[in-house]
């Protein structure tokens, strides 16, 4: 019989961890690290506490691979009213990386990044990315003389098809809860880019990533699909027939003016969506 390797994965009860957890349950004995439990009826061990409390008192001895998951927030805008958040985010990487460090058995550390850090020339950087960028900068140099091996995954925008199942903190539950309602919506910049990705597509490449036998270090920049912001609220109204207004820096664009534009375009990207 084959034993299953131990995997810790921080960040559990998040809306990427706990799909992760689901993707690689059978195969892994997990213990999932987060200051939550999580409300399931599948079998694996859940820590409720602090992330730095639980590496600074653990031995590592039989983990095989730890996937660091947990941020402060995943909202880039927090940022701007709570800077400590990005220096948590890097506080709880190094308690990450000092731990490693002093084990002698390998270990493999999966690192959730954000495609953010790809903006190099970006005035609007948020501190969100500023905070992903550093932190792969610190895995780079931490594994020049340490004995682990990383796998830094860039992601864009998460969603799942079920919008219900969407934090509702993020944009995409917010614009469909608004159109459900025909209440108005206001853009304060009507060249956002959302590219989105589905949880279950990068669940599954964690787990395709835990199957392998990895040897060097990887930075995997994951593609989603791309929307802009004003499209993507135009293609949700006519689907759920809404009478909402999109309010752009003090233009109003009318429902039936949305309509006629979509009349000769098609996006298909939505079409999964199972709006209630």
């Amino acid at each position: 019989m084959k034993i299953k390797k131990k995997v810790i994965v921080t960040g559990g009860s998040g809306f990427l961890g706990k799909n992760v957890i689901k993707a690689i349950l059978r195969k892994n004995n997990i213990i999932s690290i987060d200051k939550k439990k999580i409300k399931t009826n599948e079998k694996f061990i859940q820590i409720k506490t602090n992330l730095r409390n639980y590496f600074k008192n653990k031995d590592l001895k039989n983990v095989s691979c730890i996937i660091h998951l947990a941020t402060s927030d995943s909202r880039a805008n927090f940022y701007k009213k709570s800077p400590n958040l990005a220096k948590k985010n890097i506080d709880d990487l190094i308690c990450i990386l000092e731990k490693i460090k002093k084990q002698k058995n390998k270990i493999l550390l999966i690192f959730a990044s954000s495609r953010d850090v790809e903006n190099k020339y970006d005035p609007n950087k948020s501190l969100y990315a500023f905070s992903k960028e550093y932190s792969e900068n610190l895995i780079k140099q931490y594994a020049l003389n340490s004995n682990f091996i990383f796998y830094i995954i860039r992601i864009p925008d998460l969603f799942e098809y079920k919008v219900d199942n969407n934090p509702k903190s993020k944009a995409l539950y917010k614009i469909v809860e608004n159109l459900n309602k025909s209440k108005n919506i206001f853009i304060d910049n009507s060249e956002h880019i959302f590219e989105y990705i589905t949880t279950e597509k990068v669940s599954t490449i964690v787990a395709n990533i835990l199957k392998k036998k990895i040897n060097k270090n990887t930075i995997l920049s994951l593609k989603g699909e791309k929307i802009n912001i004003v499209k993507l609220i135009k293609t949700i109204a006519k689907l759920k027939l809404s009478n909402s207004n999109i309010i752009i820096k003090k233009k109003i664009m009318k429902k039936n003016y949305i309509e006629k534009i979509n009349r000769n375009k098609n996006n298909n990207f939505f079409k999964k969506l199972m709006l209630n």
